[in-house]
């Protein structure tokens, strides 16, 4: 675990030059970031206050977000799910049991093996495109 840029970093390497990032950030609240860049690797930030609800995975561009059952409105409230991007080899698995909100940043998304996509939670799931995103 190393210090980067006020991050704290857990870093793990794939395979050869390829390696995925999770970080947790104490300057944004309620956020969980992905950003997905076109070398089939993903990057994902959590917000620090999320660190005892969520529990984040990146293997390639495959993202895997699950929340634990003890997320609500007692403990931290809704998280929002902020995805950036592009991968052509890339998913977002997000797992819950309490409403969430994802947002689209001009996000270009896709997996051949599978669904880009895939949501495992009973509640509402709210998805927003940032202004500008086609």
């Amino acid at each position: 675990m190393r210090k980067v840029a006020g991050l704290l970093s857990l870093l793990w390497v794939l395979c050869g030059s390829l390696s995925a990032q999770v970080s947790y950030s104490s300057a944004i609240t309620n956020l969980v970031k992905v950003t997905y860049n076109a070398s089939s690797t993903a990057t994902v930030v959590v917000a620090s206050n999320l660190q005892s609800y969520v529990t984040a995975t990146v293997s390639g561009g495959a993202v895997s977000i699950v929340q634990n059952s003890t997320v609500g409105a007692a403990t931290c409230g809704e998280i929002i799910y902020l995805l950036g991007g592009s991968s052509a080899n890339g998913s977002f698995y997000m797992e819950g049991s309490y409403k969430a909100t994802i947002e689209l940043d001009n996000l270009t998304l896709t997996n051949p093996q599978g669904p880009a996509f895939n949501i495992q939670n009973g509640k509402r799931i709210e998805l927003k495109s940032v202004e500008g995103t086609v």
